[in-house]
C-alpha cells in the first residue's frame, strides 16, 4: 500500500456519503418539483426539447438531446415534469461531486454532507434544479470556480 494513499474502507465509506447527499438533495427537490412549465424560458426549452427544435443560441445541443432521451424514456407524467425531473436529477449530481470532491480533499463525511447540502439548499441552485433549466447539467460537469 502507498503512503498516504486511502485505504478501500474510507474510499466506500465516501461512496456512500456522496450518495446519502444525492439521495436527500434529489429528495427535497422531487417533493419541490415544479408540475408544469414555469416562467421564462422553462417552456421554450422544454419544447424544443421534445421536438428536437432550436431554442434561443446557443441553442444547447446537448441538453436537447439529453433531454429528449430522458423524457422518452421515463414514462411518468408530461414532457415538462419530465424535463423538470431531469434538472433535479443533473442538480442532486452536482450535489453529489460536492460530497465527494470534499471527501477527497479531507473533510469528515459530516461535513462533506453538510457542505453539499448547504450547496443544494442555496435559493438559486433550489430554484434552478425545480424547472426546466439548462444550469444544473452545467453545474454538475463544470468546476464551482468556472460557473
Amino acid at each position: 500500500m502507498l503512503i498516504g494513499a486511502p485505504d478501500e474502507s474510507s474510499a466506500t465509506k465516501g461512496r456512500y456519503g456522496s450518495g446519502m447527499a444525492f439521495l436527500a438533495a434529489f429528495v427535497v427537490y422531487l417533493f419541490t418539483l415544479c408540475p408544469t412549465v414555469w416562467v421564462g424560458d422553462s417552456g421554450e426549452l422544454t419544447a424544443a426539447a421534445w421536438t428536437l427544435g432550436i431554442p434561443h443560441p446557443t441553442g444547447y445541443p446537448l441538453w436537447l438531446l439529453l433531454v429528449k432521451g430522458f423524457a422518452t424514456l421515463v414514462p411518468i407524467g408530461g414532457v415538462a415534469l419530465r424535463a423538470n425531473l431531469f434538472s433535479a436529477l443533473c442538480a442532486a449530481g452536482a450535489v453529489q461531486l460536492t460530497s465527494a470532491s470534499l471527501r477527497r480533499l479531507g473533510a469528515s463525511r459530516a461535513a462533506a454532507f453538510g457542505g453539499a447540502m448547504a450547496l443544494a439548499l442555496v435559493v438559486p441552485i433550489w430554484g434552478e434544479a425545480t424547472v426546466a433549466r439548462t444550469y444544473p447539467l452545467a453545474r454538475s460537469s463544470a468546476p464551482s470556480c468556472c460557473g
